[in-house]
């Protein structure tokens, strides 16, 4: 696939005279306001042709993922705007597999961080940890920030979950959770932090089968791309976004990807920002 070299970002400049007359008619922050992407349809399409090629590939046993994620990494970078971020993206393939993520997600952290809007990421606040599900929960929830930025909310929504759902394809574990999640009685009686809920998605057929903390009640019953709606009753299963419990997300490959965006959607609106994302034990 031929990629389209991106043009590196100019950002005009008005003489003082000029920019005095513009504060009439806007503000002075308007004189500074980074440009929006100059082509955000054209970088969507890309990456979703990128990604398509990477679940043909993955399909192939021998496939290897180191590879496939630096395709990916290439494929979508013209999403970003911010040179850093984009350049960190397409040099990945440059570095030792396992210092690629963290290498993208400090670049993209340090070039975007300054230029959204409050209420910001918790990860322009504090450094990625290099425990993978804390540092992996944060990316999430500032790439989800960087795409609204740049693309605007329509196609930040279109890209989010085929992104998130080839970075499982090629990053397989995320988030080390076993098939069955429990909270040991000691940890229950120690006063220690409370057991993180888990949500798990299934397919089956053109339905989802959702399932709060292992609940042993018949699981909530969505259609496979629920909407706001659709999601209420799994909201409303969740504890208090405030008695600092994170959620883990472990869905399955055959969940659709507009599925998982809408779920995580629903759970950064409800003001749960501690997620987490696992792929089951197969």
């Amino acid at each position: 696939m031929s990629l389209r070299q991106f043009p590196e970002r100019t950002t005009a400049t008005l003489p003082p005279a000029a920019c005095v007359l513009f504060l009439v008619l806007v503000s002075l922050h308007a004189c500074r306001q980074p440009a929006r992407h100059p082509s955000p349809d054209e970088a969507v399409s890309n990456c979703e042709s990128a990604i398509a090629l990477i679940e043909e590939a993955a399909s192939d046993a021998s496939a290897e993922p180191s590879f496939l994620h630096t395709e990916l990494l290439a494929g979508c970078a013209d999403l970003f705007v911010e040179g850093g971020c984009r350049q960190a993206m397409r040099a990945a393939a440059d570095l030792p597999a396992n210092e690629r993520s963290a290498s993208v997600r400090s670049a993209c952290r340090e070039a975007y961080c300054p230029l959204l809007e409050d209420p910001r990421p918790v990860a322009c606040a504090r450094p990625f940890l290099p425990d993978p599900a804390p540092g992996r929960s944060l990316w999430f929830q500032l790439l989800h920030a960087i795409l609204v930025h740049d693309l605007g909310p329509d196609r930040a929504a279109r890209i989010y979950g085929p992104l998130l759902g080839a970075q499982m394809l090629v990053e397989p574990v995320w988030v080390d959770v076993p098939g069955e999640v429990t909270l040991p009685a000691s940890t229950a009686s120690s006063g220690g932090p409370p057991p993180d809920v888990e949500i798990r998605v299934t397919a089956s057929g053109d339905a989802l089968h959702v399932r709060v903390d292992g609940e042993p009640e018949e699981p909530i019953a969505l259609p496979a791309r629920p909407d706001e709606a659709d999601l209420a009753p799994v909201l409303s299963a969740l504890p208090s976004p405030g008695d600092d419990r994170g959620v883990v997300l472990v869905a399955g490959r055959d969940v659709p990807y507009e599925a998982l965006a809408a779920i995580l959607s629903s759970l950064k609106t409800a003001g749960h920002d501690r997620i987490a994302i696992a792929v089951p034990d197969e």
